[in-house]
């Protein structure tokens, strides 16, 4: 009798040890999971992006998608250190609604380091106004990281430099900067497990169903564009995109290659008010 009942109490103690075990696992998958939930860009957010390819959904008449870009991809001999580019601010949208448009010079390879300049909401912030921001995203959907948004107004010159530190034997360093009229904003610094090795120059816009919807501008131009580094060609062999489904006559041109400190690149993105007759 006393050998049965010691045999119950060691296989009852045996279920509660499994039951305490699998409640434990259920705890950590569920505070796993909110974590995750919590880092990852909401789905009504425009920032969607995914890896390796362009993004384009159509919603009615209108598309979300990159709009055009530069593309130039690094060799395994080749590094590239700083990437340093400058714009000023363009006037507002003639009309203001709930579009979204991101100019930004990013690097690139299942994650993206971008420092982003801003109309409309997203994500971290805005409104109906131009605005700054270092975004770091793992594609597609997050998790991200981000700086706060910094309003900027018409006329205001932006110094974008994206930096790589090294590997540390864990992952890539990197770090991005913006100064706005020569006022160092806070920076991101970015632990990257992926080695960024596209480089690009891109407008994003979201939401944009008319052109009067872009800036009253007509243009936005990268200006003083620099790529310093390890056997980094005089002129940059860009490959240029624009999305077949534009409606507003956008192009991306390039004035000029080079991208040198004593030879600085120029980039240019136009469209029109008029759009797709």
């Amino acid at each position: 009798m006393k050998q049965t009942e010691n045999t119950f109490q060691l296989l009852r103690c045996i279920h509660l040890n499994k039951l305490s075990i699998l409640l434990l696992v259920l705890l950590i998958f569920c505070c796993t999971n909110q974590s995750k939930k919590e880092e990852r860009l909401p789905e009504s957010d425009p920032r969607i992006l995914t890896a390796g390819r362009h993004f384009f959904q159509k919603a009615g008449n209108y598309a979300h998608f990159w709009v055009a870009d530069l593309k130039w991809t690094l060799s395994d001999k080749q590094v590239l250190r700083e990437f340093i580019s400058e714009w000023v601010v363009p006037e507002a949208p003639t009309e203001q609604g709930n579009q979204t448009i991101f100019y930004f010079p990013a690097l690139h390879d299942v994650a993206i380091l971008q420092p982003v300049l801003q109309w409309g909401k997203s994500a971290i912030g805005g409104g109906e106004y131009w605005s700054v921001a270092s975004w770091y995203v793992l594609t597609p959907f997050g998790p991200y990281k981000s700086t706060p948004p910094v309003e900027v107004k018409p006329g205001d010159r932006c110094k974008s430099k994206m930096l790589y530190k090294g590997y540390n034997g864990k992952t890539y360093q990197y770090e991005s900067h913006i100064e706005v009229n020569g006022i160092a904003q806070k920076p991101l610094l970015v632990s990257s497990k992926y080695y960024l090795k596209n480089v690009y120059l891109t407008l994003e816009d979201y939401r944009v169903d008319n052109c009067k919807k872009h800036s009253a501008s007509g243009e936005f131009k990268f200006e003083n564009v620099v790529l310093k580094g390890e056997n980094i060609p005089e002129k940059i062999p860009w490959i240029k995109h624009i999305n077949p489904d534009i409606i507003c006559h956008e192009d991306i041109t390039i004035v000029s290659p080079t991208a040198s400190e004593k030879s600085p690149g120029l980039v240019t993105i136009k469209f029109d008010d008029k759009g797709v007759q």
